[in-house]
């Protein structure tokens, strides 16, 4: 069997994927054992790529072709699935709904096994890609079951987008993005292209599920994210600084090869790994380039957002009032943040939390989430910051009935008080007091990054 450098790359591509479906299957939910289902299917899709590749016989690659094809409807089958299910607060499908969205897959499964039906024959051309005549079946169901789901997945994934704020909300934004960008791609590569007998590209589809399932595997496993925006920045330094590299050597290239060939014809492999290790020399300080450059051009605004809360970190050493230190932290977070509410609670003489202040709550609400000892109690265990949505979930997974209920309880009071996070003030690892904080502008949740630049603060504050 052949194999050559597409195909390591393909295989490299399911052994990523399959690590993505092992480390989701880690967290016994639901959402994750049918994320799972998709994450192998695409190994299954890559794999039997590599293997239909590989073949050299006609008939041969006929066989490997029907299970190729038949993994990418097990992949649309089971992403439409997954949409019905995630994210966790939805109930399901019915008995009927779940036979109706079968009965296509079944009948496309079989008619992409059956002979003639959706692989009629596989033409071996030497030094190309193989050429796949289809069957009638191809044209009359194939081509309208596969786009058909994932466009039913989508649909399903822009409801729960407007249906769900917060947590939900950014995790459906990422598997949108994610889903969207390489299930496009690979529709083109590998089943509009093919249509039209064009073959050159059919394996890229299987590289692109890296991103799909990766977007799918952050998001069901992490319960805080990267703001999208420090994701878009970050991917655009990287790819801007592998590109300007590549140019470079590029152009080293071609003016070798047009001034010297003879070195790159005898000294190719030596020159290839001199290249290499200039490279990785040159990317970091281009990458430091770029970013400092995109920090004041183009993304200044996250610049200048992370910036002010450090900066006001630094002044709160010089501030000794506490009247003062509240206001600060308050005001400052209400100004970046671009929130509504906010208030802090503080622990008096007697070792009983009064509100301190409060912008936006009613002062009275504020009170309720330390009525008893459970919250300020599970605040001081975790020390760090509580969000609503991720309280939420673990409310679910809870085991204990007890805690189960109290956690209920406490989510209830946050949704009460408008409240979608609250952050702990400690010192020497005790509990002296809680900000709370309202939504951010426009219900976007609280990133990693806003996190931990809160954390810092209020340790400082502390």
């Amino acid at each position: 069997m052949k194999i050559d450098f597409i195909s390591i790359i393909v295989f490299f591509a399911a052994i990523v994927n399959f690590l993505f479906g092992f480390h989701a299957l880690k967290k016994k939910r639901r959402t994750n054992f049918n994320f799972a289902c998709i994450a192998y299917s695409v190994v299954a899709w890559c794999l039997t790529m590599i293997i239909y590749r590989g073949l050299k016989t006609s008939q041969a690659s006929i066989w490997a072709a029907q299970f190729l094809y038949l993994s990418a409807v097990f992949i649309s089958y089971s992403f439409l699935l997954f949409t019905f299910v995630f994210p966790g607060q939805r109930k399901g499908l019915h008995f009927l709904a779940k036979f109706l969205i079968f009965l296509p897959f079944l009948l496309t499964a079989l008619a992409t096994l059956t002979p003639g039906l959706v692989i009629k024959d596989v033409i071996i051309i030497p030094g190309s890609e193989k050429v796949i005549i289809f069957g009638p079946a191809y044209y009359w169901l194939y081509l309208f079951y596969i786009p058909t789901y994932f466009g039913l997945g989508f649909v399903n994934l822009i409801i729960t987008y407007f249906k769900y704020g917060g947590m939900a909300r950014a995790q459906t934004s990422y598997i949108l993005a994610g889903s969207l960008i390489s299930s496009s791609l690979g529709m083109v590569t590998n089943l509009i292209l093919p249509t039209f007998s064009i073959f050159t590209f059919n394996w890229l589809g299987q590289i692109l599920t890296v991103v799909f399932i990766g977007c799918i595997t952050y998001t069901i496993i992490r319960y805080r994210f990267l703001d999208i925006r420090l994701v878009i920045k970050r991917s655009t330094i990287f790819f801007v600084s592998l590109a300007s590299v590549f140019a470079i050597f590029g152009l080293a290239y071609y003016l070798i090869w047009q001034l010297a060939p003879s070195v790159l014809i005898n000294q190719g492999t030596a020159l290839s790994f001199a290249t290499l290790g200039l490279g990785i020399f040159l990317f970091l300080p281009l990458r430091n380039l770029f970013r400092k450059l995109g920090d004041k051009l183009i993304f200044a605004d996250i610049f200048t957002y992370q910036t002010a809360l450090q900066d006001l970190s630094f002044r709160l050493t010089s501030i000794i009032k506490l009247t003062e230190i509240v206001d600060s932290i308050l005001y400052a977070m209400i100004r970046v943040m671009r929130l509504e509410r906010a208030g802090i609670l503080l622990k008096d003489e007697k070792n009983v939390f009064r509100v301190k202040k409060v912008i936006g709550f009613d002062p009275n609400n504020g009170v309720s989430l330390v009525k008893d000892d459970f919250f300020t109690q599970y605040l001081a265990k975790q020390q760090r910051p509580v969000v609503k949505e991720e309280l939420r979930v673990k409310a679910q997974e809870e085991v204990d009935p007890i805690k189960k209920k109290k956690l209920k309880e406490v989510v209830s009071q946050l949704i009460n008080i408008k409240a979608s996070l609250v952050l702990p003030l400690l010192v020497h690892n005790e509990l002296i007091g809680l900000v709370v904080l309202g939504p951010k502008e426009g219900s976007s949740t609280y990133t990693h990054e806003d996190l931990n630049l809160l954390s810092t603060l209020t340790n400082q504050a502390a």
